[in-house]
């Protein structure tokens, strides 16, 4: 049975991606780390956005999750001079870096929700996921669509 409560909203920041974990040994033992150390201030924003916007307890069926993730031109794209702020012809109309990586920065905000919207995020069983650079008006961030499709 389809829910027809959805919530929306906006988490303002550069978006971070979930890193790999990284396994070392030390004298006391194995040790697990992530390899990008600013993911928890960014999972941390993310679970506090979520949870000014969403009442209740946390979902148990089924989720439908659409994120959309803006990220900051860099310098290099924009003109100098009187072509300050005009985006050059030759930048990419996409972000594609690395750092970028989408399933990465799904990871992170997945997580993030965690215990908050939804019991765990296997519950997730639609995720369109996109990416553009931010509007010149307004910054980066992510615009999280939340719907269950199951109460």
């Amino acid at each position: 049975m389809a829910s027809d409560r959805e919530v929306c909203f906006f988490v303002p920041g550069d978006p971070r991606a979930k890193g790999s974990m990284k396994t070392f040994r030390t004298k006391s033992g194995v040790n697990i780390t992530n390899d990008n150390p600013k993911t928890k201030p960014w999972q941390i924003m993310v679970g506090q956005t979520a949870a000014d916007n969403w009442s209740g307890p946390p979902c148990r069926g089924a989720i439908d999750l659409a994120l959309t993730f803006y990220f900051s031109r860099p310098k290099g794209h924009f003109g100098t001079g009187r072509n300050a702020g005009v985006v050059k012809d030759s930048a990419p109309d996409y972000p594609m870096k690395k750092h970028y990586d989408i399933d990465k920065l799904a990871r992170c905000v997945l997580d993030a929700l965690s215990g908050i919207v939804y019991v765990d995020d296997c519950q997730v069983v639609v995720c369109p996921l996109w990416k553009f650079w931010a509007p010149q008006d307004s910054g980066p961030g992510v615009h999280v669509t939340i719907r269950p499709l199951e109460e």
